[in-house]
């Protein structure tokens, strides 16, 4: 336990360090003096051996305390701007340099770390040094050891961004950021060829898990299994903020510390002690290779192998005492990881589950046992070891982190752990293999990934449910430093009175006896009739489904017929929200549109659709003929010559009839910002009218040219802007709802406020996606309903 005192004073130095300000040598002059005065009052008391002990224990606690004052004083330099953030703010520059890191992809950009080599003077190149945050849209691809050269103005990561943020990238010596670049690929395979090889193996996992299971349940599982958030939307990343589950999406400790735990369990059962240790470290490394092998992810692994250790071993003082060792060695390289939360969560559920994995399970059956017998409180427990009461001791530290740093943390956040956590190993358990397998036997994989597909389902349900009850408050409300430090004061007392009863952690480690394949046999009774209901749920319905999808500031509108037919108009701003919109509503193992129709090539209508043709077998586009050369109408015209996409260009109005007495009619119509389409689709008993970002005055030319526009439903044009629509638009569509299609708080001030007058002045209905997600309109032979999603 001395190193767990002596690595204890070294993190407190680091700490006190970065509040005060005292000259660097100070430390280095307190640390001797500390050893000389130890020296002496060693010799002192050198005939009564307790005390000469304590001091020496003193002195060194001392000496360790100085040391991490004075280890931060080195290293704080690093935190301070170099020579290229001087350009931060000013004209724009050319620079050189290689992508160091893994490719970070956002929803609609992705982030490359590029280590500058030159700088483009007014005599040509010189030598340049720096590190550099560069934001490309997520269309185009970059890879790890890519030599690029960029164009554009460095800034000082600031608004709307945190200082947390800021400081954050300072600590990984990043001071300046460059959106909006022009690039050019100089060379490929510039980076070390280990690291290029695992994040191929990461990009392949990663691809395998898109092409096998829908939005938002690939992306999740991707989080899990790969700390990615590529893909999952932002309303979901709220959702989990809010439950206090957001945890289970980034790759740390508490992962790691739940697949160790798991591996151990089942290791030590089937193998020699030593030998389960061996295994289950030699399978936390590969899980660590798998996803990336980075920095974060190595903390999280060497925590999760120490836990593996402790569990095995059975010794909770040599799992401390590498526990706080491998904390020392860490912030002895990198003092700045003390303020990293990955670390601190590793640290944290590493901790929680040395300390309180099998206490845990002790007081549980205590506990039962008085209500009903021993044997019966432990199976119960056994029951529970594998995945409540290991999730919950590893929680029991990590929940006030979490509280700090995002808030959410309410006693529902903590049903909502409860409810989510245990299935989380079969998460893990199943996406893994099914990753894995994928890459050799795609069958195979695609069998096991739609086993996991359930727990998945279950885990995005809960904490959209609980996350909405939970609402907007409480996920801006973090916890104070000083609750944290009561929380963990009170923990400690409570942690001190029940050790004293650890004769009964052996009792609750015993295995029960038979159960164990009807159990197995129970759940995957379960998954396949969840599956086979999700299913049936997702065939084809009698019925027209005409869904108007909240993808933010744009427009998606899929409709279903009732033949099974689907028909997509327009992507939004956001692929991760489509994705996620378009997952909720299309059978997982049918990844089919038959019809893609893009109103006109601006961002907020196409984005999504370069996903949607990577995702799903899309069988016919529909477009304008005037080609955009914006850089995503390029990137859209590509993708469909190379995925060889049937591409119909409509210069004259067509008519295409999907069967069921449905029509869909397009027109191209001219406007000042360029040509966009106009789809009506009609219908026995209803007709949908879709009008893009047309204005009214440009609708209206059609009426006055013949055109019948009277439909039910009116898509309100441009997402009800002030020219979008007018009394003699509506005159000529008299619909009987009116839907808006308009991101929540944008900047553009959508809807206007006359246009929600003047619907309101005719008595039509409105619905509107900021208000109330999704809008489904049902027809049917007796009329047409809506349905709309939880209101947020």
């Amino acid at each position: 336990m001395t190193l767990v005192y002596l690595a204890s004073a070294w993190l407190m130095g680091l700490y006190i360090a970065s509040l005060v300000s005292i000259a660097p040598w100070l430390p280095g002059v307190i640390g001797l003096l500390c050893f000389l005065v130890a020296l002496a009052l060693v010799q002192r008391f050198h005939t009564q051996p307790e005390q000469a002990s304590l001091l020496r224990l003193v002195s060194a606690l001392l000496i360790f305390f100085a040391a991490g004052v004075w280890r931060y004083r080195l290293a704080e330099p690093t935190l301070l701007p170099g020579p290229l953030a001087a350009l931060n703010d000013g004209k724009p520059v050319s620079l050189r340099g290689v992508v160091v890191n893994y490719p970070t992809a956002k929803d609609r950009t992705t982030e490359l770390h590029v280590a500058v080599s030159a700088r483009d003077l007014a005599d040509g190149w010189a030598p340049s040094r720096g590190l550099v945050l560069v934001q490309v849209p997520s269309f185009y691809e970059y890879h790890y050891g890519d030599e690029l050269e960029f164009r554009g103005t460095l800034r000082t990561p600031g608004a709307p961004t945190a200082a947390f943020y800021r400081d954050w990238l300072a600590r990984q010596g990043i001071h300046s950021t460059m959106s909006y670049a022009s690039i050019r690929v100089l060379a490929h395979h510039r980076g070390n060829a280990l690291l290029a090889l695992l994040y191929a193996i990461r990009l392949r996992t990663h691809q395998f898990i898109a092409s096998a299971l829908p939005e938002p349940q690939a992306a999740l599982l991707s989080g899990i299994l790969l700390g990615s958030d590529e893909g999952i939307p932002r309303t979901l990343m709220d959702q989990f903020g809010r439950a206090g589950t957001a945890h289970i999406i980034a790759i740390s400790g508490f992962n790691i510390a739940l697949v160790s735990a798991a591996l151990v369990k089942v290791s030590s059962r089937f193998l020699q002690r030593y030998v389960a240790l061996a295994v289950s470290v030699a399978a936390i490394a590969v899980y660590a290779i798998l996803v990336g092998a980075e920095p974060p992810v190595v903390r999280a692994a060497i925590m999760g192998g120490l836990a593996a250790l402790a569990l095995i071993v059975g010794h909770q003082a040599d799992a401390l005492t590498s526990l706080f060792a491998s904390a020392w060695f860490m912030t002895l390289a990198r003092p700045f990881l003390l303020w990293d939360i990955s670390f601190q969560i590793s640290f944290a559920a590493s901790l929680g589950l040395i300390l309180y994995g099998g206490r845990l399970a002790s007081l549980v059956t205590a506990a039962l046992a008085r209500v009903t017998s021993l044997r019966t409180a432990e199976r119960v427990v056994a029951l529970l070891s594998d995945t409540v009461l290991t999730t919950v001791a590893a929680q029991i530290l990590v929940l006030p982190i979490l509280a700090y740093y995002f808030g959410g943390v309410s006693p529902l956040g903590l049903l909502a752990n409860l409810l989510v956590l245990p299935v989380q190993p079969a998460i893990v358990y199943l996406g893994g293999s099914a990753a894995m397998l994928g890459q050799f036997l795609r069958p195979v994989g695609i069998l096991l990934s739609w086993a996991v597909w359930v727990p998945l389902t279950y885990t995005i349900r809960v904490t959209e449910t609980i996350g909405g009850w939970i609402g907007n408050q409480a996920s801006s409300q973090t916890a104070s430093a000083a609750s944290v430090l009561v929380y963990y004061s009170v923990l400690a007392i409570l942690s001190l009175v029940v050790s004293r009863r650890q004769h009964l952690v052996e009792q609750a480690r015993k295995l029960i006896g038979q159960p164990r394949v009807r159990r197995g046999m129970l759940v995957i009774l379960v998954a396949l009739l969840c599956l086979v209901w999700s299913g049936v749920a997702s065939l084809p319905s009698p019925v027209l489904r005409v869904s108007f999808l909240d993808v933010g500031q744009g427009d998606a509108i899929l409709i279903q017929t009732p033949s099974g037919q689907r028909l997509l108009i327009d992507g939004g701003p956001s692929p991760a929200q489509l994705l996620a919109a378009l997952g909720r509503r299309l059978p997982f193992w049918d990844r089919r549109i038959d019809l893609v129709l893009c109103t006109h090539a601006h961002d907020d209508h196409l984005r999504g659709l370069l996903a949607v043709t990577d995702r799903y077998h899309v069988r016919t586009v529909i477009r304008g003929t005037s080609d955009s050369t914006s850089a995503i109408s390029l990137a859209w015209q590509a993708r469909l010559r190379e995925q060889e996409i049937d591409a119909l260009a409509v210069s004259d109005p067509i008519c295409i009839d999907l069967g069921d007495g449905l029509n869909l009619q397009v027109w191209p119509v001219a406007q000042q910002d360029g040509s966009c389409l106009l789809a009506r689709l009609t219908g026995p008993t209803a007709q949908f009218l879709f009008t893009g970002d047309l204005e009214a005055e440009s609708i209206l030319s059609l009426a006055r040219d013949g055109t019948t526009l009277a439909s039910t439903v009116l898509k309100v044009p441009h997402h009800g802007s002030a020219q979008g629509l007018d009394s003699p638009l509506l005159d000529a569509v008299q619909p009987q709802l009116a839907v808006i299609s308009v991101g929540a708080d944008n900047r553009f001030g959508h809807p206007a406020p006359s246009t929600l007058e003047l619907l309101a002045a005719r008595a039509i209905p409105t619905l509107r996606t900021d208000l109330s997600g999704d809008i489904e309109v049902t027809v049917d032979a007796q009329g047409w309903h809506t349905r709309t999603a939880t209101r947020r």
